[in-house]
Order: C-alpha cells, then sequence, then structure tokens
C-alpha cells in the first residue's frame, strides 16, 4: 500500500489511500479505479501495463505489491508522469485558446449576418 501511496502522489493525487487493516476477499472499487489509471500510466510509459484481471490469490497480490514498489521507485516513471500533465496543461490551454477563437468567430459571422 505505501507504495501505491507514492505512485498516487506522483500521479498528483492526494496519496492517503487508506491501509487495508483486514483481509480482503476483493479490492474495494475506488482502489481497483486507482489501479486501472496506474495500469494505463504504465502502459502509455513502458508498453505493458498491470493485468489487474490476473490476481486471483495473495500470490499474485505479492507480485502486484512487488511490481508497485518497482514502479514508485522509477525515476523514469516520475519523469514521464510529469512530462504527461505539463503536456496535458499545454493541451488544455490550446484547446481553450481554439474555443475562444471560435467562438469570436461565430459571433462576428452572427453580427456580419445581421448587418447584411
Amino acid at each position: 500500500m505505501k507504495a501505491y501511496r507514492q505512485i498516487e502522489t506522483l500521479m498528483g493525487l492526494p496519496g492517503d489511500y487508506d491501509l487495508f487493516d483486514q483481509d480482503l476477499t476483493a479490492f474495494p472499487a475506488d482502489f481497483t479505479r486507482g489501479l486501472a489509471m496506474v495500469a494505463k500510466a504504465l502502459e502509455d510509459y513502458r508498453g505493458e501495463g498491470l493485468d489487474l484481471s490476473a490476481i486471483k490469490n495473495d500470490r499474485d497480490v505479492a507480485l502486484l505489491v512487488a511490481n508497485l514498489k518497482e514502479v514508485a521507485e522509477d525515476d523514469g516513471f516520475a519523469a514521464f508522469l510529469e512530462e504527461s500533465e505539463a503536456n496535458s496543461m499545454e493541451s488544455k490551454a490550446d484547446s481553450m485558446e481554439s474555443e475562444a477563437s471560435q467562438e469570436v468567430e461565430d459571433m462576428d459571422a452572427m453580427f456580419a449576418s445581421r448587418v447584411r
């Protein structure tokens, strides 16, 4: 769980997911969603993610924990996430600028049509 919390922090999330204090037969839905986000980021980073459907027993959970620890300590993954976040912010800014420009063009066209 500590490794998952570290990865959450790298991904810009709070990193305060509660530790499991009892044995579970299934992961909570919000934890599974978080793991899916990590799996997708890993797939984007190294071409392969985490096969969450393969987790069937305690051994598989131990392998997952080992993978999460490896990822949490991977400086390249942290750099990849930072770069992805920067690109995402830039893309959002470009999108907002494009939308604003389109709205101005639409408004200009509306006023031009009224003048005719």
